[in-house]
């Protein structure tokens, strides 16, 4: 989709995912097929990742270019990571190789002394560089079975554009999303200024200060949180006010990203957030180049305009959704407890198969000819009505369920897992105190007042995209219900009228309306 034929207008470089790749220090088969599984559960070729992507960054970059990342589910807590090693420590030099590995432990040290030791390390040996746009689907907080969080991935205003695509009815316990926040650099505070020794707080906790007398190195005092105190500091200094656009989609977490249909189905749900982000790559002006014929695929109305070159037309205005045959939508079924308790419990053994299976199995080879391309690319005459019909489309198929699918997921789901809280992953805090016990159960996503409370003019700031009203509108046997448990105030009271703790489940009737008061539609 990428124009790859011109590196002189733009370089493209693509990372295998988590799972699919190996430490280039582990020579053995076995030992190499053991490290690809356990990056897949645990993530644990992470630091590998992100330092991959910074020595391509540090290979290629040059002054004036536009830096611009994307990734799914991990690979975008990946992306996430790589704009805050670039915020944090900056961006070494062309053939500093040996220096990467210094620079990627400097940027998730979080001690007092590797915090001290940091900015002198920026300030030497590094170059300030900002991230032109991050384009993120579905992050997740927790990267593998075990939490593994990094710097500057909630907040960092060195990121100019960010674009979040969310899942809507995911219901995983292990795929907390993790939101990003809209920063706006706060003002340094009178006691910033006050001197060059260390102060406490009434609670005693440290945080960190800038003073003249120490050449503008963030030295540590004590507040709530040493490393989200330095964070707020650098993002300060940085001075700029990130653009960030957080949008939930129907669907649960491949639906978003991709990756739960073969290529050759040509309707998905994951094509709606693709053509989404792509409009927002043109809407903040990043200069990416695309193929044409590969966006018309996507479901985009291009075509080639009056000065002989591909143009994308401009999005289509809102309307009512027709009447649709409810066919293509896989009606609800109804389970019995009974195939969930035998998944259940047969899922460690199918864990331990899997794992066999990886480690000592053999591939047979493939000799079935790809699909042929059933798309015809046509870019001289197109329909004013081409992304509307494919959004129609493409809203109409099944959600991919992962929990109906794979007896590990319904495992855990119905086991008490140990995940972080919400406002700890926000205050950057890491000890027993931030993490809780849950038994999901299978229930929805529940989205935290932080990303559902209006703004200061009362305005909803959470932002749905428009074809959830699609999906809601069609006439289905079993009508569309969002799985997601957001924290307005009608989730908070049961049927009723009483006070509840955790926010419920919207119904139907609460979700289709035109006009809502909580949050908004948007394209």
């Amino acid at each position: 989709m990428l124009r790859k034929d011109d590196n002189s207008r733009q370089l493209v470089y693509y990372q295998a995912g988590l799972g699919t790749y190996t430490d280039p220090l582990i020579k053995t088969p076995v030992a190499s097929k053991v490290s690809m599984v356990l990056d897949q559960m645990l993530a644990w070729n992470l630091d590998s990742h992100v330092k991959d992507g910074y020595t391509f960054l540090m290979e290629n970059y040059t002054h004036g270019d536009k830096i611009c990342i994307f990734g799914f589910s991990r690979g975008a807590y990946t992306a996430r990571a790589l704009a805050g090693m670039l915020q944090k420590v900056g961006l070494l030099p062309v053939c500093n190789h040996q220096q990467v590995p210094f620079a990627y432990e400097m940027y998730k040290r979080e001690d007092i002394k590797g915090l001290e030791l940091c900015h002198d390390f920026k300030e030497t040996y590094a170059r300030t560089v900002t991230v032109e746009f991050l384009g993120v689907w579905d992050t997740v907080a927790s990267v593998g079975l075990v939490p593994r969080y990094l710097p500057f991935v909630h907040e960092n205003t060195g990121v100019r554009y960010l674009r979040h695509a969310l899942a809507l009815d995911e219901r995983r316990v292990k795929f907390i999303p993790q939101f990003c926040a809209n920063t706006e650099p706060k003002l340094e505070s009178k006691a910033e200024h006050a001197g060059s020794e260390t102060q406490l707080t009434s609670n005693g906790q440290q945080t960190m200060k800038r003073d003249a007398q120490n050449h503008g190195r963030p030295k540590p005092v004590h507040q709530e949180s040493t490393t989200r105190s330095f964070e707020n500091s650098i993002n300060r200094q940085n001075g700029i006010k990130p653009d960030v656009q957080e949008v939930w989609f129907a669907g649960v977490h491949c639906d978003v990203g991709g990756g739960a249909v073969d290529n050759d189905i040509v309707h998905k749900l994951a094509r709606i957030p693709l053509r989404w982000m792509i409009r927002a790559c043109f809407d903040c002006n990043t200069g990416i180049m695309f193929e044409a014929c590969k966006l018309q695929k996507a479901g985009l109305p291009v075509y080639v305009g009056d000065t002989g070159k591909p143009v994308l037309a401009p999005t289509y205005q809102w309307q009512p959704s027709p009447p649709v045959t409810p066919s293509l939508i896989r009606p609800k079924r109804t389970q019995s407890m009974l195939p969930l308790v035998i998944a259940a419990l047969c899922s460690p053994f199918v864990l331990i198969g899997t794992l066999w299976r990886a480690v000592f199995g053999t591939k047979t080879e493939e000799t079935q000819l790809p699909p042929r391309d059933a798309h015809q690319c046509n870019l001289e005459a197109i329909s004013d009505y081409y992304e509307y019909n494919q959004d129609m489309e493409d809203i109409q198929m099944p959600l991919n369920d992962q929990l109906e699918k794979k007896a590990l997921w319904i495992f855990l789901d119905w086991f008490p897992q140990r995940v972080k809280k919400f406002k700890a992953i926000q205050k950057k805090t890491d000890d027993w105190k931030s993490y809780k016990w849950v038994l999901n159960r299978g229930k929805g996503r529940k989205i935290p007042r932080s990303e559902t409370k209006p703004d200061a003019n009362g305005d909803p700031q959470w932002l749905v995209h428009r074809t959830v009203k699609m999906r809601l509108d069609v006439s289905l046997e079993e009508p569309y219900v969002p799985q997601a448990r957001p924290n307005i105030p009608i989730t908070l009271k049961g049927s009723n009228g009483e006070h509840l703790e955790d926010p419920r489940r919207m119904t139907h009737e609460e979700w289709n309306v035109e006009d809502p008061q909580h949050w908004k539609w948007v394209v």
